[in-house]
């Protein structure tokens, strides 16, 4: 499966209409509730998710790499995580690294891919460092707060092990993970 599903409880928190209105706000209850479940006994990890876990993905995005003399919009499927996340699936990081919980808290504009992505888009290698810009990493909806500055525009900073992501009949699609904080939704998942 490229993680671990054992022993792994996923739960989802919507968020009552109205509440946590702003980015920080939201922002800080997230990071506050992640801490609250990290300390209950028996709890090994905690994680923040926006989709479900693998096998399917259920968000698919246009995105472009910046720096091409004729940038073509591709598709990718877009994760919104916390920096735990990799640890608590046992995803392996392949190459470079993963946010820090300071870069996290500060909605850094960075993100992993997974390998079938840096095949794709960047067979000689070089993915890491490259910056790409996904139009729906910016939310436009009134539910959806984004980070200062968040321009939907991200930095390639470590490439991680595929998962299923089509199904468990298909292989990965090309996949980013960035930091949940960059766009506060209503919604999250925690495992």
């Amino acid at each position: 499966l490229g993680y671990d599903p054992h022993h792994v409880l996923v739960a989802g928190l919507s968020l009552a209409e109205g509440s946590y209105q702003g980015w920080l706000p939201r922002t800080n209850y997230y990071a506050q509730m992640r801490r609250t479940i990290a300390d209950l006994p028996s709890v090994q990890s905690v994680a923040l998710a926006g989709q479900p876990l693998p096998p399917v993905s259920r968000f698919f995005s246009n995105f472009s790499i910046l720096g091409q003399t004729n940038p073509q919009e591709q598709m990718t499927t877009l994760e919104e995580v916390s920096r735990d996340y990799f640890s608590t699936l046992r995803i392996p990081l392949v190459q470079g690294r993963i946010w820090s919980d300071a870069e996290e808290m500060h909605a850094a504009h960075m993100a992993l891919v997974n390998e079938a992505m840096a095949r794709r888009y960047w067979p000689n290698g070089g993915a890491i460092g490259q910056v790409i810009r996904i139009p729906n990493l910016r939310g436009k909806n009134t539910w959806v707060f984004n980070a200062p500055s968040n321009n939907g525009d991200v930095e390639i900073i470590g490439i991680v092990g595929n998962v299923p992501n089509a199904g468990l009949r298909e292989q990965p699609l090309p996949a980013v993970y960035a930091p949940y904080s960059l766009i506060a939704v209503d919604w999250i998942g925690t495992s």
